[in-house]
């Protein structure tokens, strides 16, 4: 797991399934997406950190799809998904690679950002 992942996942491990259950979480590989959404996802978990209502309500997988970010959890209540869905919609607004705001290009497949 990448120690960029690793620091993040470190401070909110109640947030992800950290089970080591590849039938239940993918979280044991980390975030499976560039370093330039690090961002989004640290101040995700410092939303969810104090809105999480439900123990059970956790993060199963973060990953890159189609230019966007995917984040799949379970449990947790409408402010939970809330806060998820913002994050994917900021992910839209932001280079994976480096962060900066997005700047589409013509061509390939799959709408990479740079």
């Amino acid at each position: 797991m990448p120690s960029q992942d690793l620091e993040i996942i470190s401070r909110f491990p109640n947030i992800f399934d950290l089970s080591g259950d590849v039938t239940r979480s993918s979280m044991h590989w980390g975030f499976q997406m560039g370093p330039g959404w690090l961002g989004i996802m640290e101040r995700l978990c410092e939303r969810l950190v104090v809105i999480v209502e439900h123990p059970s309500a956790q993060i199963i997988s973060v990953k890159s799809k189609w230019g966007s970010l995917r984040i799949s959890y379970r449990g947790g209540g409408d402010a939970f998904e809330y806060e998820v869905e913002v994050a994917k919609a900021q992910s839209r607004a932001v280079c994976e690679t480096c962060g900066a705001a997005r700047k589409d290009y013509e061509g390939g497949f799959g709408g990479r950002q740079m």
